[in-house]
């Protein structure tokens, strides 16, 4: 099993790949020995980070190591402010993500079209840095900026940031990666149903979303982990039984097709499958 600081690169590498960090986007894991600290890539484009370049900061946003000399983000404390306000949070995303900006400087909210979409949350708040700061850089630069931004986001899977982006908060690294993957698919869909339905979208419904978040989406780190052993079980039980004599060889091979184009045929059809989706952009990433 891969270790956390380990899926968090690779969260970096899912993230670059599919377009929803740019150079100045960020994730983060909160510290799986102390949950008042939380770690994260020094600054540095997502796409190239690696495991030397994480550092681990404190929740008020400090690098713990006094002679790190390595600069983190300048907008670290959405991170810290965020793990401060929520204990159920372990994984946290900030992102510039082009198709959700405009949800964030109109009045048409982002809200699921789809099933997948559901991940988005019942209710996507927009957070204005200009409500209590005035005039600034949109940057989220110091710690009450980002403790602001936190109690916007409240209980909610993420929050939109005027003019700027997003936050997107799970309980693991790789429920935020797929969130924010959907976020994006989410937020395109809708654009798009707003144009040619004349601004009339039906969104899923409250029950719908009910399922989704309850019952429909990916299953909780701790049903994961019980999942595998069993599962370990049943793959080694069935490698045992596909044991052949060479009696049992030789006929099975009789079986195979004659035409060796027909299993090249073969092959190409199962590549070109929905095989190249998040967990083929996972394996990859993680082994790049």
């Amino acid at each position: 099993m891969a270790s956390p600081r380990r899926n968090l690169v690779t969260a970096n590498r899912i993230y670059a790949h599919h377009g929803i960090l740019d150079a100045y986007g960020h994730c983060s894991i909160r510290d799986p020995e102390n949950p008042e600290q939380f770690i994260m890539s020094r600054a540095r484009a997502p796409e190239l980070v690696t495991e030397d370049d994480l550092l681990v900061l404190n929740l008020n946003g400090e690098v713990v190591d006094p002679n790190e000399k390595r600069s983190p983000y300048s907008e670290r404390f959405i991170h810290a402010a965020v793990y401060a306000a929520r204990p159920d949070v372990h994984a946290v995303t900030h992102s510039h993500t082009p198709s959700v900006i405009p949800f964030g400087v109109t009045k048409v909210p982002l809200r699921a079209i789809c099933h997948l979409g559901a991940v988005v949350g019942n209710d996507v708040p927009v957070w204005d840095i200009a409500t209590d700061f005035g005039d600034t850089n949109l940057l989220v630069s110091t710690l009450p900026q980002g403790q602001s931004l936190a109690r916007a986001l409240g209980d909610n899977k993420m929050a939109l940031m005027r003019g700027h982006g997003c936050v997107l908060v799970a309980r693991t690294i790789q429920e935020v990666v797929r969130n924010g993957v959907y976020m994006d698919v989410n937020a395109r869909l809708l654009t798009t149903a707003l144009i040619i339905g004349g601004g009339e979208v039906q969104y899923l419904s409250s029950g719908e979303m009910n399922e989704r978040l309850t019952r429909g989406g990916a299953p909780s780190q701790e049903v994961a982990e019980a999942r595998r052993e069993p599962a370990s079980s049943a793959l080694r039980t069935r490698r045992k039984s596909s044991i052949t004599t060479p009696c049992e060889s030789s006929r099975a091979s009789r079986r195979l097709p004659a035409d060796s184009s027909q299993l090249a045929r073969s092959a190409t059809s199962v590549r070109g499958s929905g095989c190249r989706g998040f967990a083929a952009t996972y394996h990859r990433c993680a082994h790049p």
